[in-house]
């Protein structure tokens, strides 16, 4: 789960029903980020839209709300009054400090969206301000992050992966109009070998559970792969079939999301004429961790799991754990944070309520999740399913971890201890995607290039080859 509040606008949702759409959001950030930028360019237009961004921003800077607000677009003014700005900005002057000066400003656009992005210099590091306009140049979104630091975009295999002793195999999990690409992993030399399906955690993750410049899933393929793994990875419906799932409106469940195609992955390994049929494996992070039980419950052939991170306690409780964390890095207690986090805890209740029914409203329900996928985990235990299946366990956390906290990980520890089929391991310098870091862990350390550690590799090949030989 990345629940990381960078959009200072989205810590106004109790004030403001719209500020700066998610679509929009994402429309703009691919434009930047992508470098997608239309071949032929308005530079009139963006000159014009350059000098209304920047005198817009100048007069909230000069604390003429009013005048800044002339600037929107009149359904946005409505929404985003004056007061809203001030508040808005106000907060901003906590998060952030000072302005010291203007360090930049560029366009961003795509064929749908024209953007402007001006960069302050603060007390507290770099800031970007992002202003979108409509057809008519007026200003109909504004939100603000902290200028990313520079993300290495090429992958780098880590050194504990000899590539030319690895292949891969593109591969599709399920049929029909919910199948998924994928690919397989194997040592180089052909063969029969020990398999394992990666589970990624929540969100539409793809095959390498990319987060920025951080391709876990895919360290953890080619490094089992070197060491005698076939690795079977694949990407989440909601990742590929985004669009599709956004127009079609399918029920939404870690079913749907997660399980189906999990099961259909390890029947894909059964067919594989590299792999042993007997010794398959289920490696699940974050969310997939907290699945991993379940499908071993559904399919009695799997060889064994591996916990990466799984939330032991239910996903709503962690959601507000995570935002109160990272609200308590820098210190800053005010109002608005607090009746975020106060209408936050009404929806964990509203998840927990006896009476929750498909037609509870998603606005009124933890990150907007469907109520149908709430109630699919309702009743779901994994520690207690875990401790039933009779399967071997290895259960793996990174100590620095504030998605899925060492709380977890002793649930984890407490329930299977008794087994002698199970063994817990954690590591004192690893955040929640196993990458070593210092002190205590921010949400921005996951933009720094980094691999999954060496040893946790190691740990989970040599467990795997030691379940196998009993």
């Amino acid at each position: 789960m990345k629940f990381i509040v960078i959009l200072i606008a989205t810590l106004f949702f109790g004030l403001s029903t719209r500020v700066y759409s998610q679509e929009e959001t994402n429309t703009i950030d691919v434009a930047v980020k992508a470098g997608d930028i239309p071949k032929v360019k308005d530079t009139a237009r963006i000159a014009l839209l350059k000098t209304k961004a920047e005198s817009c921003m100048n007069n909230i800077i000069r604390l003429n709300f009013a005048a800044a607000a002339e600037f929107f677009d009149p359904r946005f003014k409505e929404d985003f009054s004056p007061d809203t700005l001030k508040k808005f900005w106000n907060y901003f002057k906590d998060e952030a400090g000072s302005i010291v000066e203007q360090t930049g400003i560029k366009d961003a656009a795509n064929d749908t969206a024209q953007g402007i992005i001006i960069t302050y210099l603060c007390r507290k590091g770099h800031w970007d301000f992002h202003v979108v306009f409509t057809n008519a140049n007026q200003i109909n979104g504004l939100y603000v992050e902290k200028t990313p630091p520079p993300v290495i975009k090429a992958y780098h295999f880590p050194d504990y992966v000899v590539g030319d002793s690895v292949r891969e195999t593109d591969i599709m999990v399920g049929k029909g109009e919910w199948a998924v690409p994928g690919h397989i992993t194997l040592p180089a030399f052909p063969g029969k070998y020990p398999a394992v399906v990666l589970v990624p955690g929540a969100g539409p993750m793809d095959r390498d559970e990319s987060l920025f410049a951080n391709k876990p899933f895919k360290d953890l393929a080619w490094g089992l792969a070197s060491r005698g793994f076939a690795v079977l990875r694949f990407d989440k419906r909601t990742k590929f079939h985004s669009k599709k799932i956004v127009k079609d409106r399918p029920v939404l469940t870690t079913d749907f999301e997660v399980t189906q195609d999990v099961l259909s992955a390890i029947k894909v390994l059964q067919s594989f004429r590299e792999v042993r049929r007997d010794q398959i494996f289920v490696l699940g992070h974050g969310l997939g961790g907290m699945l991993a039980p379940k499908i071993a419950k559904l399919d009695t052939t799997v060889a064994g799991l591996i916990i990466l991170a799984g939330n032991a306690r239910p996903l709503e409780d962690l959601i507000v754990e995570e935002v109160e964390y990272v609200y308590s890095l820098d210190g800053i207690i005010n109002e608005d944070r607090a009746k975020i986090i106060k209408k936050l805890k009404r929806m964990v209740q509203n998840v927990k309520s006896p009476i929750l029914s498909i037609t509870t409203p998603a606005d009124s329900l933890p990150l907007q999740v469907p109520a149908e996928y709430w109630l699919g985990l309702k009743g779901y235990n994994p520690t207690q399913t875990a401790l039933k299946i009779n399967k071997p366990i290895l259960v793996l956390q990174g100590e620095r971890d504030y998605e899925v906290t060492m709380e977890d990980f002793e649930l984890w520890k407490k329930t299977l201890k008794p087994v002698p089929l199970c063994e817990f391991k954690s590591y004192p310098n690893l955040n929640h995607i196993f990458v070593t870091g210092k002190g205590k862990a921010r949400p921005d350390e996951y933009r720094i290039a980094n691999h999954v550690e060496k040893v946790v590799v190691e740990d989970i090949a040599r467990w795997m080859k030691e379940k196998i030989k009993k």
